[in-house]
């Protein structure tokens, strides 16, 4: 299978001028203030939180409540479902939001556009990938990712990295195919905790080669990166890479015979120079 990666970095540039250059904020609401889920790298809240909106406490046996009364907070956004990542972004940015949180069910999993499952009327602005978006409670952004680190039985795992490159496994435990291409990019984390991405080394166009490398069930495959002729060689520091990868359904339904029917996920690996 092939697919094709192109990004400008000419529009990264521009969009993160424009979605970063001004130093307003929109006020969101209160959530109870979480921790880390080890597992998934999900923000989770030990407290069940009170609707922003309403005021009423979120009742016992809902969908998004698990063991200890552990309550996640997701948003529906484009049939995509949002989830808190953890991670915060402390960066200026526009004021302008992207859109708005308009619905809030009582603490249930969000299962159409625009709601949520911790309040309504809260904006929200596209992230830096495609995969996520920010959102502001007590006037800190959170981050929200669709599809993170959630695909069960599929891990990266990065070797032998260097200033220059790495040796990163795909290791696929999961009982479908996966295929990844070429694509990637490089975060580093700043003293304060948070990630930023590492700056582009290229002025114009670039792209990745249009390759799709399959990973069949139960195997583990290396894939070879040299990150110079993007990024230049990386200073020491804890950086991830991100990459996407594509999973086959699980519905035998959507498997018909000649079809190609994917879900797109996105996978990190943290590693140190």
């Amino acid at each position: 299978m092939k697919r094709k990666y192109l990004i400008t970095a000419g529009i990264m540039t521009m969009i993160e001028a424009l979605l970063f250059g001004c130093g307003a904020q929109n006020p969101g609401k209160s959530i109870v203030t979480p921790e880390i889920n080890e597992k998934s790298g999900s923000q989770i809240v030990k407290e069940l939180p009170e609707d922003a909106v309403s005021g009423k406490t979120i009742p016992d046996g809902t969908e998004t409540e698990t063991e200890n009364n552990i309550f996640c907070p997701m948003v529906m956004l484009d049939g995509k479902l949002y989830v808190e990542t953890g991670e915060t972004n402390s960066m200026p940015r526009c004021g302008v939001m992207d859109g708005t949180i308009s619905l809030s069910t009582d603490g249930e999993t969000p299962t159409v556009d625009n709601q949520s499952n911790f309040g309504k009327n809260i904006g929200f602005q596209r992230g830096m990938r495609e995969n996520r978006i920010e959102i502001c409670l007590d006037n800190v952004w959170h981050i929200f990712a669709c599809n993170e680190n959630n695909l069960d039985g599929v891990e990266l795992e990065v070797k032998d990295a260097s200033e220059s490159g790495a040796v990163v496994t795909v290791h696929n435990s999961s009982d479908f195919p996966i295929t990844y291409g070429e694509d990637f990019l490089l975060e580093v984390q700043e003293q304060s905790g948070e990630w930023r991405a590492v700056s582009i080394a290229i002025e114009g166009d670039y792209g990745f080669n249009n390759l799709g490398y399959p990973a069949e069930p139960g195997a583990s495959r290396d894939w070879t990166v040299d990150w110079t002729w993007l990024y230049g060689e990386l200073e020491p520091g804890h950086y991830r890479i991100v990459k996407s990868v594509l999973s086959e359904a699980e519905s035998e339904e959507m498997n018909t015979a000649g079809s190609e029917n994917y879900e797109e996920y996105f996978l990190m690996c943290e590693f140190d120079l």
